[in-house]
């Protein structure tokens, strides 16, 4: 099913949630590229998806991610950044 674009704007919407996703918010990365793979002809199931990341937004807008400052202690990042995979069409519907 296809979805009315004047309503959602989806690629800008896409590209907001990324940003936020880049600079506050790590917690929606994931949910965030999914919806970014079908950025080219997204249907209402992707539309939906990202009303729900825009709620979970809302609903959490009161909490943060809050590191220590204490310079003896460090941070430890591990990435998968195997996201080539996900944007193929068999895999990206399988999750």
């Amino acid at each position: 099913r296809r979805y009315d674009s004047k309503q959602l704007h989806y690629r800008q919407v896409v590209g907001n949630l990324r940003f936020l996703e880049k600079s506050t918010r790590p917690d929606i990365a994931y949910a965030t590229h999914q919806c970014a793979c079908f950025s080219i002809n997204p249907d209402i199931t992707h539309a939906e998806a990202i009303t729900h990341i825009a709620r979970y937004l809302r609903d959490i807008r009161d909490k943060r991610i809050l590191f220590d400052t204490n310079k003896e202690k460090s941070l430890e990042v591990f990435a998968d950044a195997d996201f080539v995979r996900l944007c193929e069409k068999e895999t990206a519907e399988e999750d």
